[in-house]
């Protein structure tokens, strides 16, 4: 994420404080997880108490982690039951078989599973009668994961050999190679067999090698970075490779330009200068030593002059005796401390500091071309890289020695455009890559084989539409969760756990460390109990084994859990948002967000908002967005109408274009009016005004 993008996300302090969505970079403290948890949100409580006891558990903090986990695990089992009750048992084992594997200690998990075991066992028996026996053992095994039953354990047992019989007749029929593939993977993992699951394996990247798409780059100065990034992505064959399609690059790179903003600040020190007289603290602990000794005496002596007790008066006159000569010492003492001390006194100086930051800057375009024919596909952006140094004058009086800048020439940084080029060229290779299966889709003669080819050539989920469609054709569960592992992993991590935890049978959604890809535009309808609510409690958590290592079909890319959490169809239209001829925000019909004029990203058909190169927000399938925080975090829910965060806040459009931010019961309204009022183009004005809100006007 750019340093533009990260200011104009700062500068939404609006969210920050009155919907408290973007909560403040403060170090954590068990009190800002108590703040989580009273609001709802246990995911953050949870994790801010389990980074708490990074630093030293305690009873206190283990008992708090366990409240949350509790928290979560019964959000878990509510969603599992709106699943039962609504008739959707499979979707409801993957709940509680995501829930187990995540907190596999929690009885309660297992007790809700040992309630509903029969209706596990019926449901797996109906689909297999149904001819699903592939559904009927994914049923089952997810219920064995969670449960030790001798009755599940059959039930994985036989649905297991029957859609492995089921399968071996459908490799009979001489399937394409791409249906055979996923054909024998998952036979391979209903007889739990490593070796066809190493063939198939083999099969798949036999068959992404044969598929290549062959791409030329051409253009004047290309360096070698930009290059490299087809050289080093299996999915790409460089230059008249094989492939089955061929394409041409053309990137044209303009001149280099440099620029150097400076900022000035102030920094304090104190120095030392002359001395000044403080009280002794040991003439004062003297003082009232003396006092306290004088009080005793006179107290002993009223004692005496009251007292008809010759041995008493005797015995308290020699205490009075020892008093006295303590009294006469520390009097002594008194008479050679003095009642003040001299300390150095110090002064603040004030010195100016200057922050010089170097901007070099080149704007890119890359155009692809289908040597088949079809639209092309160019994409424009200026890539940026930056240098910072601190300099000030000397300053004899605090012995600071002066710091002159230290920058380099812009073109100094001709290397470091040069990467940023090749990743933001990666990003529009994946454009590519997506329309050439989508290509492949379209001209198949056999829609089955199509879809297979169109699934294994990517190690992502494709749309849920499409999902569903292969799933029923091949009797194979979930076929995308199925792919994914098969890129990476073994068969007896497949199934075990639901490739999301509340997807409904055969539409998975994306998980960790896949890269989904922009397919036909088709974008899946929550159903029953799909839809989280507010707070981390209900968002589906990826379980064990679902993440695959990179490895030959997944290439090493920066952005890549990022890219993974992206999926949502948006539709790209023009628009902007202007008060009284001023503009503040524009869109155009490429996706480029323009804040006050000035290009600060651009917003992609597959849900991701792009900055540099680098993906800054991205939205799934099921409307989450998420940010690049060093991690993908969970930020909001979008919807048709409206954005609705963590918190509870909603931003939305009133009926004259104007944005609408709700929060704590207060409604602020911009003066900006937004157009034109696309509804086609209406959820990407939802974002692009969250992004731009420090820049428009509320009121």
């Amino acid at each position: 994420m750019t340093s533009r993008v990260l200011r104009m996300i700062a500068v939404t302090c609006w969210l920050a404080l009155a919907l408290g969505c973007l909560p403040k970079p403060v170090p954590y403290s068990v009190r800002k997880g108590d703040d989580y948890f009273q609001k709802g949100d246990y995911e953050s409580a949870l994790k801010r108490y389990q980074e708490a006891a990074k630093s030293g558990s305690t009873p206190l903090i283990e008992g708090r982690i366990a409240k949350a986990r509790g928290k979560l695990v019964e959000l878990a089992l509510v969603d599992a039951e709106q699943a039962l009750t609504a008739g959707k048992l499979d979707a409801a084992m993957a709940m509680v078989a995501a829930i187990h594997a995540r907190f596999p200690a929690q009885p309660e998990v297992r007790a809700f599973a040992t309630r509903h075991q029969q209706r596990w066992l019926d449901e797996a028996d109906r689909h297999r009668g149904a001819g699903r026996p592939g559904r009927a053992f994914v049923l089952a095994r997810r219920a064995a994961a969670v449960l030790t039953s001798d009755a599940l354990a059959k039930a994985q047992a036989g649905h297991g050999a029957a859609w492995a019989d089921a399968l071996a007749k459908a490799l009979a029929g001489a399937p394409g190679p791409a249906t055979q593939v996923l054909l024998q993977a998952a036979q391979a993992v209903a007889t739990q067999r490593p070796a066809p699951w190493q063939e198939a394996r083999r099969a798949r990247e036999a068959l992404v090698a044969q598929q290549r798409l062959a791409v030329t780059v051409e253009g004047k100065g290309v360096a070698a970075a930009v290059k490299a990034a087809v050289d080093g992505d299996p999915r790409f064959a460089s230059g008249a490779g094989a492939g089955r399609e061929k394409v041409v690059a053309r990137v044209t790179i303009g001149a280099l330009t440099g620029k150097t903003d400076v900022t000035r600040r102030t920094e304090r020190q104190q120095v030392e200068q002359g001395t000044h007289q403080v009280p002794n603290p040991n003439h004062a602990a003297i003082l009232d030593e003396i006092a306290a000794i004088e009080s005793d005496i006179a107290f002993q002596q009223d004692n005496i002059a009251s007292s008809t007790d010759p041995a008493y008066v005797e015995a308290t006159r020699y205490q009075i005796s020892g008093m006295q000569d303590d009294l006469a010492d520390r009097r002594a003492e008194l008479a050679q401390t003095p009642p003040t001390l001299s300390e150095p006194a110090y002064v603040d100086v004030d010195y100016q500091v200057e922050t010089h930051r170097l901007i070099a800057s080149r704007p890119v375009t890359v155009e692809v071309r289908f040597a088949s024919g079809g639209a092309a596909i160019t994409r424009t952006e200026t890539i940026r890289v930056e240098r910072t140094d601190e300099a000030h004058a000397a300053n004899p009086r605090l012995g600071l020695a002066a710091d002159r800048v230290e920058l380099p020439a812009p073109q100094a940084l001709t290397g470091d455009l040069d990467q940023a080029t090749a990743r933001w060229f990666a990003t529009v290779l994946d454009e590519a890559h997506a329309a050439y299966r989508q290509r492949l889709l379209a001209g198949a003669r056999d829609r089955r084989e199509g879809l297979a080819l169109y699934l294994l050539l990517a190690p992502a989920p494709i749309e849920a539409a499409l999902d569903t469609e292969l799933s029923d054709a091949l009797d194979i569960p979930e076929p995308s969760h199925l792919a994914a592992k098969l890129s990476a992993g073994r068969p007896d991590e497949v199934y075990v756990v639901a490739a999301t935890a509340t997807a409904t049978p055969g539409t998975p959604t994306p998980g960790a460390g896949t890269k989904p890809t922009p397919g036909a535009g088709t974008k899946p309808t929550a159903g029953a109990g799909t839809r989280p609510t507010a707070g981390a409690g209900t968002r589906p958590t990826t379980g064990v084994g679902t993440k695959p290592p990179a490895g030959p079909a997944s290439p090493p890319d920066p952005d890549a859990a990022m890219r993974s959490h992206g999926g949502y169809a948006l539709k790209l239209t023009a628009f902007s948002f202007s008060n009284g001829g001023k503009e503040r925000l524009r869109v155009d019909r490429d996706g480029k967000l323009y804040s006050r004029g000035r290009h600060v990203g651009t917003w992609n058909t597959d849900g991701t908002f792009v900055a540099s190169g680098r993906i800054a927000l991205a939205i799934d399938r099921q409307g989450r967005i998420w940010f690049n925080e060093r991690a993908p975090v969970e930020r909001g829910k979008l919807t048709k109408s409206d954005v609705t965060f963590t918190a509870g806040a909603t931003i939305d459009f009133d009926s004259t274009g104007h944005v609408v931010a709700i929060a704590g019961g207060k409604r602020r309204t911009s003066a900006e009016v937004i157009a034109p009022a696309s509804a086609a183009g209406q959820p990407v004005a939802l974002l692009s005004a969250y992004l731009g809100m420090g820049v428009l006007t509320l009121r």
